[in-house]
This record gives structure tokens, C-alpha cells and sequence, in this order.
């Protein structure tokens, strides 16, 4: 079930906000009266977390691995895989991101018998997830550093894995900044 305040991502997904500690106003004063040598934004972005529920594809799930966050997963009935359209396949023709998005959907459904079956059988989600395609949805919450979400989102637009992704993230985090 997707929350009220979830923003939509990609086919099935959706980011949203759990709890943010953001209060721009407040930290600016903090700095400004107990800091004022440090460089004024540092504290903010030190100190301040957020948490997200959010559904979405294992390959950013891996991703976030590579940060100081914390994630958690969230129950889920609904078994839904990520499958890109040929705007998401970059680098390459509209030909071959037609063909690579036929491939995709193929393997896909293959594997979509193993996770489920993997459960059936008594192996734990999490576990079932490891021998499943990257496209596979995940719910989860997480929660980091202000810091550690700009960091992430700067590399996952670096690498291309996932603009959308990353800059659904910014937003968020940049509305918090302002309406704190």
C-alpha cells in the first residue's frame, strides 16, 4: 500500500517521507550563535536525518549498501519487478534499447518462478532476494545522514544508474530544507 504523501517512481515504486529532523531555521541560528567561525550550512547537513519508506528495485537497494544507512525491510505482498522503458536503457540506439528492453522482459519472467519458489521452500525473503534479479521491488525504510543521502544521490547520477531516483531524492530533501 503506498502512502499518502509517496511520490511515484519508475513502474511500481514510490518514495516517502517517514520523519525528517531538518529544521533549517533553527540550526542556521544554532551555527550563527554557537559556530560562527564554521562554514555556515555544515551543521545541517551534519546533523540532520531522514527516514523514507520506499519501494524499489533491488539495484538501488545495492547502492545504498555503499552509504552509512541504515535499512530495513518492510512487509510486502505484491511481488513486482522493475522493467525499464527504452528511455531508461541510456548509451545506446533506440534499436538496441528496444531489444535490450525484449531481453529484459524475458529473462525476467524466467526468473520470476525462483524467488517464489525459494519461499514456498522455506528460505527466508531476504535470503530468496540474493538469487533474484536486481529488477526485483523491494519495501524497506531507511534512515541517514542528510549527508550520506546527497552523497549517494551525487553517485548514483555520476554512475547513471538511476537519475530518476536520485533526483526524487534531492527534491525531497531540498522541500524538507525549505519548509522546516
Amino acid at each position: 500500500m503506498k502512502p499518502i504523501n509517496a511520490i511515484s517512481l519508475y513502474d511500481h515504486g514510490f518514495v516517502s517521507v517517514l520523519y525528517s529532523s531538518f529544521s533549517a531555521k533553527k540550526v542556521e541560528e544554532l551555527e550563527l550563535f554557537y559556530l560562527p567561525k564554521l562554514n555556515h550550512g555544515r551543521l545541517g547537513t551534519e546533523f540532520s536525518r531522514i527516514s523514507f519508506l520506499m519501494r524499489v528495485p533491488m539495484f538501488i537497494l545495492t547502492q545504498m549498501a555503499n552509504y552509512d544507512i541504515k535499512v530495513m525491510y518492510a512487509k510486502s505482498d505484491e511481488e513486482q519487478y522493475f522493467l525499464p522503458t527504452e528511455a531508461d536503457i541510456v548509451g545506446c540506439d533506440l534499436e538496441t534499447a528496444m531489444a535490450m528492453k525484449a531481453a529484459i522482459e524475458e529473462t525476467t519472467a524466467a526468473l520470476q518462478i525462483n524467488p517464489s519458489a525459494l519461499v514456498a521452500d522455506g528460505c527466508n525473503q531476504e535470503v530468496s532476494q540474493i538469487l533474484t534479479p536486481v529488477s526485483r521491488y523491494v519495501t524497506i525504510i531507511t534512515e541517514a545522514k542528510k549527508s550520506e543521502w546527497l552523497k549517494m544521490c551525487d553517485a548514483i547520477c555520476e554512475k547513471k544508474l538511476s537519475n530518476r531516483f536520485a533526483k526524487v531524492l534531492q527534491g525531497i530533501i531540498s522541500s524538507e530544507d525549505i519548509s522546516s
